[in-house]
């Protein structure tokens, strides 16, 4: 996650810088180009962390699920062997 915070204040730079260069008159097309480019990089690169972020907390809430299924099961199983003992 702190990856995506790098990249989202590296991109909000590049876009204060682009507002900056937008109003003045005397702004050289190559840089502007750059930095228009850098931004779509920044954007794609956030998109592509947060899809991958996303794709592990569905993973980690699966996870989870299995685990508590998982140990109800084993709750079950040791009730059941606990009443045969008694028996």
């Amino acid at each position: 996650m702190e990856n995506l915070h790098i990249k989202e204040k590296r991109l909000e730079t590049v876009l204060e810088k682009l507002k900056n260069l937008g109003s003045s008159p005397s702004v050289h097309t190559g840089e502007l180009d750059q930095l228009y480019a850098e931004k779509n990089q920044l954007q794609s690169e956030k998109m592509e962390i947060e899809t991958k972020y996303n794709d592990l907390v569905l993973k980690y809430d699966e996870l989870k699920n299995q685990l508590k299924k998982m140990q109800e099961e084993q709750k079950e199983q040791k009730k059941c062997r606990n009443s045969l003992i008694k028996i």
